[in-house]
C-alpha cells in the first residue's frame, strides 16, 4: 500500500507548478481491436519517431488538474508555454487567483510564489527538495506533448532493446546504468555483474496503429522512483497529433503523488512570451543540498 506524500504548506505553491508541469481541433485517435502482429523493436521506434509531434512551440491556454497526495485532493487550472528542447513557462490558478509561475530550462529554475510572497532563482536540483524525486526538462516536455523523441534516442542506444505486445499495445523495454564512477564502469566493461536494482529502465507502450505514445514508465533503481504517464484523447493540432488528456503517477519512497489533466485550446508555433519578472520586494528562498 503506498505511503502518503506530505507536503508543508510554504511549498504549496511552489509545488503545484511542478506538478502541472507534469501535463483548434478536428480529428479524434482512438485505440485499436485489431490483431497485432509482432514488430522489431528498432522498428517500431523509427516508426514513433515518424509520427512525432512536429512543432517549435506548444500552448496549452487552459489545463485542469486534479492533485491527490494521498491525503487530499485539490483542482486547479494553469496555462503552458514550451520553446521545445530550450524553455518553458507554467502559470498556476485557483478561481482565477494567480498561485505561481515557473519558468524551467534544462539546466535552470526561477520560480515565484504569489501566495507567500517569494521566488526561487536555481539549477533543477532543487526539484528533488520538493517532489521527493528526480524531475528533468525532457520528461516535463514530454509529460504536455507526447513527444518522446528524446527517449527514443535513449532506447536506439541501448543493446538489450526489447519488443513485445502488452495490452493490444507494443511494449518497448530498455535499461541502462546510472553515472557510474570509473572503478563501477570498468566492471561493465569487464561484463562483471553490478546490482540491476541501480539501473534505470525505460519502457513505452505504442499505439498499433497510429505510432502514438500511450503509457511511459520511467524507473529510476539507483533514487527508487517511478514515474507512469498515461495519454489519451489525441487530436490534431496543426500537423501533429497532440494528447488532450492524460494522468501521472509518481511512486518514490515518500509515497506516491498522482494527477489527472485535462487540456484544451491547444495551439502550436505561437508561443512568444517566456518571461518571468520576480516583484522586487519578494523573499528569496535558499536550500540546502545536504
Amino acid at each position: 500500500m503506498p505511503g502518503k506524500i506530505h507536503i508543508r504548506k510554504r511549498k504549496w505553491g511552489f509545488v503545484l507548478v511542478f506538478v502541472l508541469l507534469v501535463s483548434s481541433c478536428s480529428t479524434a485517435l482512438k485505440t485499436t481491436n485489431e490483431v497485432i502482429k509482432p514488430m522489431d523493436a528498432a522498428r517500431v521506434l523509427r516508426k514513433v519517431n515518424r509520427e512525432a509531434p512536429k512543432y517549435r512551440s506548444y500552448q496549452i491556454d487552459r489545463a485542469s488538474i486534479v492533485v491527490d497526495d494521498g491525503e487530499t485532493k485539490n483542482s486547479f487550472s494553469g496555462q503552458i508555454r514550451i520553446d521545445k528542447d530550450k524553455q518553458a513557462l507554467v502559470t498556476v490558478r485557483k478561481m482565477n487567483m494567480p498561485l505561481a509561475r515557473a519558468y524551467m530550462s534544462p539546466d535552470s529554475l526561477k520560480m515565484v510564489n504569489y501566495i507567500d510572497r517569494s521566488y526561487i532563482r536555481d539549477d533543477v536540483g532543487v526539484l528533488r527538495y520538493f517532489l521527493g524525486f528526480n524531475l528533468e526538462y525532457e520528461v516535463l516536455q514530454a509529460l504536455f506533448t507526447a513527444d518522446a523523441t528524446s527517449f527514443i534516442r535513449k532506447l536506439l542506444l541501448s543493446s538489450e532493446l526489447k519488443s513485445d505486445i502488452d495490452s493490444s499495445m507494443y511494449r518497448i523495454n530498455s535499461f541502462f546504468y546510472p553515472l557510474l564512477p570509473d572503478d563501477a564502469l570498468l566492471n561493465t566493461q569487464n561484463h562483471v555483474a553490478i546490482d540491476s536494482t541501480t539501473m534505470m529502465s525505460y519502457s513505452a507502450w505504442i499505439d498499433p496503429k497510429t505510432f502514438v505514445v500511450r503509457k511511459l514508465l520511467i524507473r529510476d533503481g539507483q533514487n527508487k522512483q517511478d514515474i507512469t504517464v498515461l495519454y489519451d484523447n489525441y487530436r490534431k493540432v496543426g500537423r501533429s497529433f497532440f494528447p488532450q488528456t492524460a494522468s501521472v503517477i509518481v511512486d518514490t519512497a515518500m509515497g506516491r503523488l498522482s494527477l489527472g489533466m485535462k487540456m484544451s485550446r491547444l495551439n502550436v508555433n505561437k508561443a512568444r512570451d517566456f518571461d518571468l519578472n520576480i516583484p522586487s520586494r519578494y523573499d528569496e528562498m535558499k536550500f540546502s543540498r545536504n
